[in-house]
């Protein structure tokens, strides 16, 4: 005998017995429910546990399936490799449910995890396919439903870009535009930004300067305008007191048809000069000397310009700096001497299958000659068989290790060249350019 609203079966004698199918007196249907779980749906299936609580869909021409469940976690949607979850506009009306699965598609999430929005091929995590002729892609909605912002991506249909739009007020509060100018308050960025409106910035700093409507350009923040005409010349005023006679350590006086100035100390030897130099009156010198120095006319330190270029000439030139560690005490280091004018580079390089090629800065190629250029190249490995410079350009060198060796290691290198403008470097000089400046009356 059947169990009321149990949907009967044949047993396997061919008794009647309850099959796991329950219809109430309302029309809900049980897969599965017992009497303490009436169906209250109009389709309830109790599963069993965590693998039992699940439809399953099986295509038999191809043996693909999916499934839908409930396990300890929630509700779940999966299926096998190779398929796809769509969810598709069905536009046949009642008879487009016995159709093929081929409608609009709406949704697509790809065994691989990409989701497409409008596209069955989503090549990204999040791929959206955008609508219409200003390719509408997504919106923003406040609480009450109604759109505040949108994004498409070729505004008019005929103005392609990231178009963020502020909906019903403005177009082009941001525009991306293709090729890559920005637009904010426009959408035809003629720059590479161009704002329409005020701009407030803590700091803005440019290349190039600023240009006007104009077509001027201002590089600094102050621009002087063209001067305006001369005045009238004002009366002459009254006779002021009478200067200060300079102090005996100060005499003032002329030399080689130039003013000179000369400090001495408190023997009367000089000790500073400044005045033109024996080269070339019309350039000026400022010489340093002690008492033996003075004595023979000599300077011990001078700055001056010869031929046109600035010359400091010393006995040793130094650099100096505060100790880190002794405070009472500094750091001086002398300056590298030697016969010419001389620039270098320097730095630490890698051994690729016994070849290396370095690019030389930019900057040493405008201040160095490469007409004596040397290079001189370190291994840092004790396995290496020797390097070799193969080619030497202001632009770069080229290193390989010897007999054909292919070792990968590093290496440390020098590239040293004349100064360019400086290759007629004169060692020996006439002693009297290094004289001191003297008044000759």
């Amino acid at each position: 005998m059947a169990t009321p609203d149990k949907i009967a079966k044949f047993g396997p004698t061919g008794n009647v017995i309850d099959s796991i199918i329950t219809e109430t007196a309302v029309g809900f249907i049980g897969v599965g429910t017992t009497a303490a779980e009436v169906p209250q749906v109009r389709t309830q299936i109790e599963g069993t546990d965590d693998q039992h609580a699940t439809i399953a869909i099986r295509r038999p021409d191809n043996g693909r399936f999916g499934r839908l469940g409930v396990g300890s976690e929630g509700v779940a949607l999966d299926f096998d490799d190779g398929s796809f979850f769509v969810i598709q506009k069905n536009t046949g009306g009642i008879e487009g449910w016995a159709a093929p699965l081929n409608g609009q598609e709406l949704l697509r999430v790809t065994n691989d995890g990409n989701v497409g929005i409008g596209t069955a091929d989503p090549d990204r995590p999040l791929a959206v396919q955008a609508q219409g002729a200003g390719q509408e892609l997504i919106s923003f909605k406040d609480p009450s439903g109604a759109t505040r912002w949108h994004i498409n991506q070729d505004l008019g249909g005929s103005n392609p870009g990231l178009n963020f739009v502020e909906t019903g007020v403005a177009d082009g509060r941001l525009f991306l535009q293709a090729g890559g100018h920005v637009g904010i308050g426009t959408t035809n960025p003629t720059a590479a930004l161009e704002v329409n409106g005020n701009i407030r910035a803590a700091n803005i700093r440019t290349q190039a300067g600023i240009t006007f409507p104009d077509g001027t350009t201002q590089t600094t923040a102050t621009q002087t305008g063209p001067a305006g005409p001369a005045g009238p010349r004002g009366p002459q005023g009254p006779q002021g007191p009478a200067g200060a006679s300079l102090p005996s350590q100060v005499v003032v006086g002329v030399s080689l048809g130039g003013g000179t100035i000369r400090l001495l100390g408190p023997a009367r030897s000089q000790t500073v000069g400044l005045g033109s130099n024996t080269i070339d009156a019309n350039s000026g010198v400022v010489a340093v000397t002690d008492a033996a120095g003075a004595a023979a006319g000599q300077a011990q330190a001078s700055l001056s310009v010869i031929n046109g270029q600035g010359v400091l000439t010393a006995s040793i030139k130094n650099f100096r700096m505060p100790h880190p560690t002794q405070p009472d005490t500094d750091i001086v280091y002398a300056c590298i001497e030697g016969p010419e004018a001389a620039v270098y580079v320097r730095g630490t390089a890698h051994l690729i299958n016994g070849e290396a090629a370095i690019s030389l800065p930019d900057h040493f190629a405008s201040v160095a000659s490469p007409a004596d250029m040397t290079v001189q190249v370190t291994p840092l490995s004790a396995d290496s068989l020797g390097l070799a410079v193969v080619s030497k350009r202001l632009s770069g060198i080229e290193v390989k290790e010897l007999q054909r060796g292919t070792g990968n290691y590093d290496f440390d290198w020098e590239v040293k060249c004349v100064r360019k403008g400086h290759e007629d470097y004169r060692v020996t000089r006439l002693r009297n350019e290094m004289a001191l400046p003297r008044p000759s009356q």
